[in-house]
């Protein structure tokens, strides 16, 4: 049991960052005086609880915060919901609409993260990127506006699918997205 909390421990404190390779059984077994039987069964029980993930030949990696269960049960969440909008510049709307949303977060423990892409299909890309790598437990996508039906569903499909390739999941994060009606989002 010491062992596997000083290495969950480690995890948590960004001594082994996520994405990283933490050292093997051999090295942690010589580290701790113990047997290989022994580390393994901690590595498994940070598999169980989702900090880590181990992989034949890549050895064990140290998972994103969003998958760690740091109660038996019980996934850590970071309180954040990121909001990425078009344009922020009509100042009735997105005034009354973040207000709203903002409030209704904040009663459920939750805050709001505000993106302004200004249109740009590229800026919205990063701002996924960087929004899932902040560990967001959401996603609310203004679409885009454009002049025609297929530029629309081009770009807004193209925000949808990374926010789904940044999760690094089959499904997209939790999200709020308004599509013309008849619109899906197929791959």
């Amino acid at each position: 049991m010491a062992i596997q909390e000083e290495l969950r421990r480690r995890v948590e404190t960004a001594i082994y960052p996520e994405g990283q390779r933490i050292p093997g059984s051999r090295d942690l077994a010589r580290e701790f005086g113990t047997t290989t039987v022994t580390v393994d069964k901690a590595l498994s029980r940070l598999v169980e609880r989702g900090y880590i993930h181990r992989r034949a030949r890549i050895g064990s990696v140290v998972n994103p915060k969003r998958f760690w269960n740091t109660e038996a049960g019980k996934t850590y969440r970071s309180g954040l919901i990121g909001a990425l909008l078009f344009d922020t510049s009509s100042p009735w709307f997105w005034t009354k609409a973040v207000r709203g949303i903002e409030d209704a977060l904040y009663e459920n423990d939750h805050h709001l993260v505000i993106c302004n892409s200004d249109g740009s299909t590229q800026k919205s890309l990063q701002y996924v990127e960087d929004l899932v790598r902040k560990g967001i437990d959401g996603l609310i996508i203004a679409p885009f506006s454009m002049s025609t039906r297929e530029e629309y569903e081009l770009e807004n499909l193209k925000v949808s699918r990374a926010s789904r390739r940044a999760a690094g999941t089959a499904d997209s994060l939790p999200s709020l997205s308004g599509r013309p009606e008849g619109f899906r989002d197929h791959d």
